[in-house]
């Protein structure tokens, strides 16, 4: 329901999530209330509750479904989730080096993703589930559109930043390696998922540029809380 309503608003060419003059965005994308595991290691310990990763898991679900995307694509989102936040947990934060952080339930590196977020409050707001799916809807259209993965393991490849340039084309491609693929494979397949399946544009979903993310966000979780989640 909630993605219904916010892609009717879409479709009808409504700004979603801009409100009356004066109406602020949703308190839940205020830099001050949203929190991520401290740099210094520190683990914000309720967000690793059993039901608060189901609730995580769970609203990058809607946001899979407010996109479009093909029931196949949704789980490999919640296939990543498990990968990248123990199974959901919000606050996650991945420290690879001074400048490489990988935040929030979909694991997204500051470093190579800050851009597909508008503003300069990735970090705490990919922490925000919605934010973190939003931007990796991006990454993994752009597996599709830009890198030419034609199946999850190739998709899997981009979004883990594993690719080459083609001497022969010019072009970037997916680099996966067996053990990369054998992975992915197992988890998709736990699933009913063939991960080697072609996969086709429909499967991707609807396009939501850099600069309406953050209305986009807002709208579906206004929804969210209109639903008394």
């Amino acid at each position: 329901m909630i993605g219904a309503r916010i892609l009717a608003l879409w479709s009808l060419g409504v700004p979603v999530g801009e409100g009356p003059a004066g109406h602020g965005l949703n308190r839940a994308l205020d830099p001050d209330t949203v929190r991520c595991d401290s740099v210094d290691g520190a683990r914000i310990a309720e967000a690793r509750t059993k039901a608060a990763k189901r609730d995580t898991r769970a609203r990058v679900q809607t946001v899979c479904r407010a996109l479009r995307m093909s029931k196949e694509m949704c789980v490999f989102f919640d296939v990543i989730v498990c990968r990248e936040s123990w199974c959901g947990v919000t606050t996650a934060r991945h420290r690879k080096g001074p400048t490489e952080h990988g935040l929030g339930p979909m694991g997204l590196s500051l470093k190579w993703h800050a851009n597909k977020w508008p503003g300069d409050d990735e970090d705490p707001m990919f922490c925000v589930p919605e934010v973190s799916a939003a931007v990796a809807a991006a990454i993994i259209r752009a597996a599709y559109y830009n890198y030419g993965a034609v199946n999850f393991t190739e998709v899997q490849a981009i979004y883990a930043g594993k690719f080459y340039k083609n001497p022969d084309t010019g072009k970037m491609q997916p680099r996966q390696t067996h053990g990369r693929a054998k992975a992915i494979c197992r988890r998709l397949e736990r699933r009913g998922v063939d991960c080697w399946r072609k996969l086709s544009r429909k499967e991707f979903g609807r396009r939501v540029r850099t600069a309406d993310r953050r209305v986009f966000v807002d709208e579906l979780l206004k929804a969210r809380e209109g639903d008394g989640a």
